[in-house]
């Protein structure tokens, strides 16, 4: 582990619900996944396990049904208030909207071969069909009974017909040209949950609830055969007729079928020999409640890419690669709320604890889920011991399991399993040492117990036992956090009384009691290096303790709500803690001081996972979304020594540029350092050459519009001092002599910056023209003056004694008249 403090951590992938319930669409090359909850449409990637897009309509348009365009790749979405949309879900722009002439919600939709006529069916028993380039409504067909559930057109457009199920059990096709019903099928004693046509166009196959297939023939509209198939089942596809799986035995021919229903098993049958060729595994009486999770809800296959979409009832998503029928990826659609996340083995992968009993084991690289089935109800916490690849965790079950981690498979293994506690299991601990392994539970039921693991060598299954040597009342209520030291002598416990403890290992006792937060302690944590403790607390505040005479020496706040979390960073320099608002806190030991606030979930974040090498951290919420960090401390810095090497070497180049007086490319270059003085300084320059104005129309003509409104942000700045009017001015004055009106328009800031030149610039020309008017009024008086001087002088007239002035003469009045 590194020394050096961490500065910053970024989202590398969120683990977010992609799928609740519903429906899925495939894209033609098998990559990408639609699906819908709510009034949202996600794109999620099969690649990398990412949804990397949200078609998100108005947020009372609820949808009822969606569809891919299987030529162009359009998505419909059909909303609750009867509206149809066309996406291009590249871009998440609506093409289209027009109002669906059905009197309630569409219950499915499907398109032709051609990709131009679209088919509705709604709760309200009718059948629309629509030309999707024409937007137009072309056919209706009534007769049917209840809700339309399913549709089909015939592969071959030329052919006109449409099949359609609804609640009467009755299958019935439907002809375009004329429109009319061609035929009702009668055969099932169900509802019919699939219909497809076999590859010879021929055939019909339906399935339903009934637990059985039926082969149709299309051209006397007759069964031809029925298939007992003993579960119920949701959806089948029928194999391409060329398919070859010689793990089966399939016969060449159209009438070889998947199936997937009720027993959570895909089945391949020969519908011309009515045989099973590949039974899958039944689930014995035990297994109930596993099958119940692996029930198939949905097949989707794309022909071109040979890919099965395998969708079961507990949100997950299959993938499988034919001809195998073994799976290749599985996804998990929902978590549900999270309440623990920890790094197992080479940190490529991560245990998941959500409010289900069924653990989950991630490929945090491919979002890779596999599923580990043991425990009755939601597990609660999880530990590892990194060095043996063995897994605890803890459950509303009141039991405890051990769990073997195959790197190699991706799997969980379940090897032991003990109870002892009378009452939830939510914390656990593992020690260090992998010589005499144990463990520390914590329980609701207030006591705190130590279990060794023991490994039967002699047994090759991979045998382990759990053995409890030590139970203690540790609190007066439940526990809610246990921690060993890095030499698993010392145990520290935190529960709902308020108070943390701190226990010798051998021989067992209480060393003390850490007192001091005012609500329950929800974590409690060793340092890595140094005798320390850190406790978190309801009450918002954070506190470090020493393990010597158990003294509070630091307390951090900042948190405005419970803190569920805290882990210790660089060697104990920092601290990383979760609250239950959603915020992830940075903190600074030595200053005392939160360095940095993470808001990237919604809920409260129950856990914090630090990698062994602090490189990643695993963070879990109440938002069903789990997250993994990046330290992106050493890149940031990196950067930054980039920015300043690339500054110094600029700010040579433009040093020599001032030398050489190249004032054009100085002055893209200091506005590319984002320099406004020093751009001032070069425009001054440029301005006392004859050709200066000339360069900088050149020069402005040159930028792009962010360089462009760069620019005019500095002339509102230089246009505010008096002393920078003449440059300013004339900047201004290149620039809308040089750029066209329509540019200048364009650019987003354009009203801010011209309201803001106003007022500076009206200010300036009034003082311009007063300045004028003053220095008129100076050259007439000069003018004056002068001409007076130069005037002949007269002999001084001397005054009558009695006081009396003479009068000058008109002749001489007219001399002067003239002269002035």
């Amino acid at each position: 582990m590194g020394s050096k403090l961490k500065t910053n951590f970024v989202v590398q992938t969120k683990f977010e619900p992609f799928y609740v319930a519903g429906k899925i669409e495939v894209s033609r090359d098998g990559h990408r996944i639609f699906t819908s909850s709510g009034n949202s449409v996600k794109v999620f990637n099969v690649e990398n396990g990412v949804a990397e897009k949200t078609i998100q309509t108005e947020e009372s348009d609820q949808i009822s049904q969606f569809l891919l365009n299987p030529v162009n790749e359009h998505l419909i979405t059909a909303s609750r208030n009867l509206l149809v949309r066309e996406w291009s879900w590249t871009d998440s722009t609506c093409l289209k909207t027009w109002k669906a002439v059905h009197h309630s919600p569409i219950s499915c939709m499907a398109f032709d071969s051609t990709g131009e006529l679209l088919a509705t069916g709604s709760g309200d028993a009718t059948i629309k069909i629509w030309h999707s380039v024409l937007k137009c409504h072309t056919h209706s067909f009534r007769g049917s009974s209840g809700v339309v559930s399913v549709l089909k057109f015939h592969p071959d457009a030329k052919r006109g017909l449409l099949v359609s199920t609804s609640d009467d059990y009755l299958i019935r096709i439907w002809n375009l040209n004329p429109a009319k019903l061609a035929a009702a099928l009668e055969g099932h004693f169900s509802a019919v949950s699939d219909i497809q046509f076999a590859d010879d166009g021929l055939h019909l196959i339906s399935a339903g609830r009934d637990k059985v297939l039926i082969l149709w023939s299309l051209s006397t509209s007759s069964q031809i055969k029925t298939v007992p198939v003993f579960e119920e089942i949701e959806r089948f596809i029928v194999l391409p007729a060329s398919s070859a799986f010689p793990e089966f035995n399939t016969p060449e021919g159209p009438f070889n079928v998947l199936t997937g229903g009720a027993r959570g098993v895909l089945s391949v049958w020969d519908l011309k020999n009515g045989r099973n060729l590949h039974p899958g595994s039944l689930p014995s009486e035990s297994d109930a409640a596993v099958a119940d999770h692996k029930r198939i809800i949905q097949l989707h296959f794309e022909r071109p890419s040979r890919r099965l979409f395998v969708v079961t009832v507990d949100q997950s998503i299959l993938l499988y690669d034919l001809p195998n029928l073994k799976p290749s990826h599985q996804f998990s659609g929902y978590n549900d709320e999270v309440f623990d996340v920890k790094f197992v083995g080479d940190d490529r992968f991560a245990v998941v604890a959500t409010n289900s009993p069924r653990l989950k084991l991630y490929n945090v690289t491919t979002a890779d889920c596999k599923f580990a089935d043991g425990h009755t109800e939601s597990v609660l916490c999880v530990a590892v011991f990194h060095q043996s690849n063995l897994v605890v965790t803890g459950s509303k079950d009141c039991d405890i399991r051990l769990w073997r981690f195959s790197e190699s498979k991706g799997s969980l293994k379940c090897v032991a399993s003990a109870s002892g506690h009378t009452s939830t299991v939510g914390a656990l601990a593992c020690s260090s040492s992998s010589k005499h392994p144990f463990i520390v539970s914590g329980s609701e039921d207030s006591t705190m117990k130590i279990w060794t693991v023991q490994q039967d060598k002699s047994d090759k299954r991979d045998s382990f036992s759990l053995h409890c040597i030590h139970t203690e009342v540790a609190h007066d209520k439940g526990i809610n956090s246990v921690a060993l030291s890095p030499d698993d002598k010392w145990i520290a416990s935190a529960g709902g009384d308020k108070t943390a403890k701190v226990w010798k290992k051998e021989p067992f006792g209480l060393k003390g009691v850490l007192r001091g937060h005012r609500k329950a302690v929800w974590c409690v944590v060793f340092a890595p290096h140094d005798q320390i403790i850190g406790t978190s607390s309801g009450d918002g505040t954070i506190k470090l303790w020493t393990v010597s005479d158990l003294r509070c020496i630091k307390t951090f706040e900042g948190h405005d709500c419970s803190v569920m979390k805290v882990a210790f960073l660089s060697r104990g320099l920092q601290l990383l803690s979760s609250g239950s608002d959603g915020l992830l806190k940075l903190w600074d030991v030595r200053k005392n001081i939160c360095t940095k606030t993470f808001d990237e979930h919604d809920d409260k974040v129950w856990a914090v996972e630090v990698s062994q090498d602090e490189s990643k951290v695993l963070t879990g919420a109440g938002d069903s979304t789990f997250l993994l960090w990046k330290d992106v401390t050493e890149q940031e810095l990196d950067e930054e020594r980039q920015k300043q090497d690339t500054l110094i070497q600029e700010e040579q180049e433009l040093q020599n540029l001032l030398q050489k007086n190249e004032f054009a490319k100085a002055f893209r270059l200091a506005l590319r350092l984002d320099q406004p003085g020093r751009l001032l300084n070069i425009i001054s320059g440029m301005l006392e050459t004859e050709t200066g104005q000339m360069e900088i129309k050149v020069a402005v003509r040159a930028l792009e519009d962010f360089q462009l409104e760069q620019l005019l942000q500095y002339i509102v700045i230089w246009n505010t001092n008096s002393r920078h009017t003449y440059p300013a001015q004339c900047t201004l004055n290149c620039v809308f002599t040089s750029i066209l009106p329509k540019r200048l328009l364009g650019l987003p800031k354009i009203k801010t910056l011209v309201e803001s030149l106003i007022p500076y610039t009206e200010r300036h020309a009034s003082r311009l023209d007063q300045l004028h008017v003053s220095s008129m009024t100076y050259k007439y008086l000069s003018n004056n003056v002068k001409k007076l001087s130069e005037l002949p002088s007269k002999p001084t007239t001397q005054l009558p004694v009695n006081g009396n002035i003479p009068y000058p003469d008109s002749a001489s009045m007219e001399a002067e008249e003239e002269m002035v």
